[in-house]
């Protein structure tokens, strides 16, 4: 990196201490992710300096995927598969099957589980998406103590002792009851769906704002 790379990278890591979702927006069009990653803004600045270097090469075990700028390019390619926005619940829908993943602004991941013979576009995408897969389809995440899996055991605690849920619930998504609606009083977004309020989980959803959930939950059910 060069001292100007340098010291952006160092702006663009102190903008993102102030740049955050609020946590509690869960509404399905809560953003995916935001601020990004260290690793990506790395990435990205380091790309700016030298659009001409190689991707990283990263691999996923037992995943192959190709990185597209947009989704018009990557449907293009891969009309039979499904597409979905890249948020947690979508991606545990799928780890076990092949889809493309809409992870806008970031670009584009069709992700398989057998080689695909299509080389993507390229872009600043294809050297920060690799690095945010490498991280979304981890055990640190989804493996028996992973974020997600732990994350889910509370919240399905919580709903279950309340009586909220109003369907089978996954890893980032619970549709709850009607009367859950009732959460938005006390700041929390979900959006009303059908008979049912969903709260739609982000990427960046903290530890420490699923203790306050718990809280909001146990203080007004």
């Amino acid at each position: 990196m060069t001292p100007r790379t340098i010291e952006n990278f160092s702006e663009l890591l102190i903008q993102g201490r102030h740049d955050v979702l609020d946590p509690f927006d869960l509404s399905e069009d809560t953003p995916i992710l935001k601020p990004l990653h260290p690793k990506m803004i790395k990435a990205m600045l380091n790309f700016t300096d030298n659009p001409e270097q190689e991707a990283p090469v990263i691999s996923i075990p037992g995943k192959y995927y190709v990185c597209y700028m947009s989704l018009e390019e990557a449907v293009k390619d891969f009309p039979q598969l499904p597409v979905v926005k890249g948020l947690p619940f979508e991606v545990y829908e799928h780890l076990k099957s092949d889809a493309l993943f809409d992870f806008s602004p970031y670009g584009v991941a069709v992700i398989c589980s057998t080689p695909l013979n299509k080389p993507g576009t390229t872009g600043v995408h294809q050297h920060i998406l690799p690095l945010f897969l490498e991280y979304a389809l981890s055990q640190e995440l989804w493996g028996a103590q992973g974020k997600w899996t732990r994350f889910h055991e509370r919240l399905n605690t919580q709903f279950d002792k309340y009586k909220l849920l109003n369907d089978v619930s996954i890893p980032g998504r619970y549709a709850l009851k009607p009367e859950a609606k009732k959460l938005e009083n006390r700041a929390i977004k979900g959006t009303f769906k059908g008979n049912s309020f969903v709260l739609t989980f982000p990427w960046t959803f903290p530890l420490s704002a699923l203790i306050r959930l718990e809280a909001i939950i146990q203080e007004e059910f």
